[in-house]
């Protein structure tokens, strides 16, 4: 079978069955319609090492950035998995490799700026109550913005609430006080009935992420922020470096954020601050004692 034949199934059994976010779909897509656009809607027991090889260097003469073109890969990688879940011949996912690339610099907002960003949100509308409330739950939780969308209000109990996250992996996730407060004031206002903890006002139902991504950029500008790329997962960023800075256990906060991998937690989730940096060189450094 084509590539093309088994995309839509691969698609839903990674929604459905690995219970993986709408955006990690969008992701897939976008990496085998560039592969087919490339190399070709190819049988998959057919796909050679040597295509990968093509595609890499056909992406990068065209300015494709290594970390992207990484992500194309896994995605592929992904693809192929499946291809053997369903019985194919395929080659090994495992001997594709990615380019190396630098590790980016993990970016999140200081007290500073999150103190900012929150307190300008205007929360007249109930749209706006919203969005701040959202705001102070990923900050407040870590959580990612598809596990918070998918929060009903009955979920919340004591603080807390149990969730199904990325790859079908259950976790608690726990509330500060302070966004607790906003979801109680929020919910204060809402004359509805829905479910969904997080509303879409105007079309009566949940809402939706595309809706909220959209929204971090627009409203980022509209403050004068555009110095920094701010947008729902920054917030969760912002919530590992925190707890990091203020001395949280590594493990602990790998378990909140929902890592299987304490490496993910550490090489991408938390950013460092090269003014405490110097302080520690300053401080721990003594070759007379």
């Amino acid at each position: 079978m084509k590539i093309s034949q088994l995309e839509g199934q691969f698609y839903g059994w990674s929604r459905y069955d690995r219970n993986l976010s709408p955006v990690t779909i969008e992701d897939y897509k976008r990496s085998l319609r560039v592969f087919k656009k490339d190399i070709g809607d190819l049988e998959v027991e057919e796909i050679k090492l040597d295509h990968f090889s093509k595609w890499k260097q056909r992406c990068l003469e065209r300015g494709v950035g290594a970390y992207c073109l990484a992500g194309y890969l896994f995605n592929m990688r992904s693809f192929l998995k499946y291809c053997q879940y369903k019985g194919f011949k395929v080659i090994d996912p495992s001997e594709i490799k990615p380019p190396k690339f630098r590790r980016k610099k993990v970016i999140y907002l200081t007290n500073e700026e999150v103190k900012k960003f929150s307190e300008s949100i205007d929360i007249s509308t109930i749209e706006g109550l919203r969005n701040r409330t959202l705001v102070e739950t990923l900050l407040g939780t870590g959580v990612r913005i598809s596990e918070a969308l998918r929060l009903n209000r009955e979920d919340i109990k004591n603080g807390e609430a149990e969730i199904i996250g990325k790859g079908g992996k259950e976790r608690t996730i726990y509330f500060s006080d302070r966004a607790l407060k906003w979801i109680n004031e929020y919910l204060k206002v809402r004359k509805d009935k829905y479910p969904p903890l997080f509303a879409a006002h105007c079309k009566r139902g949940r809402l939706s992420a595309t809706t909220i991504q959209e929204w971090f950029p627009k409203y980022r500008r509209e403050i004068g922020m555009d110095y920094k790329p701010i947008s729902a997962h920054i917030m969760r960023h912002t919530f590992c470096t925190n707890l990091k800075n203020n001395g949280c256990n590594l493990f602990d906060i790998q378990h909140m954020a929902g890592h299987e991998n304490i490496k993910t937690t550490v090489d991408n989730y938390i950013g460092i601050d090269e003014g405490e940096i110097k302080k520690s060189h300053q401080k721990y450094l003594n070759y007379d004692r």
